[in-house]
C-alpha cells in the first residue's frame, strides 16, 4: 500500500479476553524499578484491588520501545505506549495515537492520530532497537497461548538507517520526559533531503522562538526549536539554523555552514501536554 493510502488505524490488535481477564506481565526490571519483578493481574470487572496502584508504579518508568512481534499492525516495527499516547513506528512514517481531552470521570474523550510521514525515506531503511533494556513484555491475552507474545525485548532506542542517504534517525525518550528524534547525518548526507509530511493535524506553523505548532483535535503538539550540533573531541559546537516551511504541510531544516567531514545532528522534541511520553501498560 502506498504512503498514501496509509489509513490511520494502526493500533494494538484488539483480541478481547475470553473471560474478560488480562494479565501483563513486566519481568526483569532490574535497574528500573529496583531490581524487582512484577506481575499485574486485573480483570475487566471494576472494583478488584491494585489496578490503580498498578497502573501508577507503570506510569513512572520510562519509554521504551518493543518491537511488533505480532501484537499489532504488520506494517508496524516497533511500538512504545504512554499514558497519554501510543507510537507506532513504520519504515515511511511514525503515527502517534492521541488521547483527547479527558471527560468529567478522566476518561479519554477520543482518540487522534497524528502522522509524521518521512517523505522520500529510502525504502530500503531498515529499523533496529538500540540500547537492550532489562525489561520483557508478555501478552498473555486470553485463554489460548497461541494468541500470546511472550518474551518481547524492549528498547532505549530505535534507529532508522540510512533513512536518507548517509543520514540515519534515531527515536528516543529524553531525560526530560519528551520524545525526541535526532537526524545524523553523516559525511556525504545532504539535510535539504529530510522532509517530514504531518497528517492529523493542522498546517504548521512556527511560534516567536522558532518552535513549530501543530495543533490537533486532541491538543497542540509542539516542537521547540532544534538543537543542532556537531561534537568535537567530546564537546558539542552548535550550528546556527531551524526549521522550514515547506509546502503541502511540511517542513524541513535550514542548517548553516558547518563541517561536511564530521557527523552533523539535528534534534527536535515532542511536548503533547505533560504526560505524552511517560509509560503504561495496562
Amino acid at each position: 500500500q502506498g504512503n498514501d493510502r496509509m489509513k490511520t488505524d494502526l493500533r494494538p490488535t484488539d483480541r478481547r479476553p475470553a473471560r474478560g481477564l488480562v494479565t501483563v506481565l513486566a519481568v526483569g526490571l532490574a535497574g528500573l524499578v529496583g531490581r524487582a519483578e512484577s506481575t499485574a493481574t486485573l480483570s475487566s470487572r471494576p472494583g478488584l484491588a491494585g489496578a490503580a496502584q498498578v497502573e501508577a508504579a507503570y506510569a513512572q518508568l520510562p519509554l521504551s520501545f518493543e518491537p511488533n512481534r505480532g501484537q499489532t499492525d504488520a506494517r508496524v516495527k516497533f511500538l512504545a505506549r504512554g499514558n497519554a499516547s501510543t507510537i507506532f513506528l513504520t519504515p515511511s512514517e511514525a503515527v502517534l495515537m492521541l488521547d483527547g481531552r479527558a471527560d468529567a470521570a478522566g476518561h479519554p474523550a477520543f482518540k487522534t492520530a497524528v502522522r509524521i510521514e518521512l517523505v522520500g525515506a529510502t525504502p530500503t531503511t531498515t529499523l533496529t532497537g538500540l540500547d537492550l533494556l532489562p525489561g520483557r513484555h508478555h501478552y498473555l491475552i486470553g485463554d489460548d497461548p497461541r494468541g500470546w507474545h511472550t518474551d518481547v525485548p524492549t528498547y532505549r532506542k530505535v534507529r532508522y538507517q540510512d533513512l536518507y542517504p548517509n543520514i540515519d534517525l534515531v527515536f528516543y525518550h529524553s531525560a526530560h520526559g519528551q520524545l525526541e528524534y535526532d537526524f545524523v547525518v553523516h559525511p556525504g548526507g545532504d539535510p535539504r533531503v529530510i522532509r517530514l509530511a504531518f497528517h492529523g493535524t493542522e498546517a504548521p506553523i512556527l511560534d516567536a522562538a522558532g518552535g513549530l505548532v501543530l495543533s490537533t483535535p486532541a491538543g497542540d503538539l509542539h516542537q521547540p526549536a532544534p538543537l543542532i550540533y556537531q561534537e568535537s573531541h567530546g564537546r558539542r559546537e552548535s550550528v546556527r539554523g531551524g526549521y522550514a516551511l515547506l509546502a503541502d504541510r511540511a517542513a524541513g531544516f535550514r542548517v548553516a555552514r558547518y563541517d561536511r567531514t564530521r557527523d552533523l545532528v539535528i534534534d527536535p522534541a515532542l511536548q503533547y501536554g505533560t504526560k505524552l511520553m511517560y509509560s503504561s501498560f495496562l
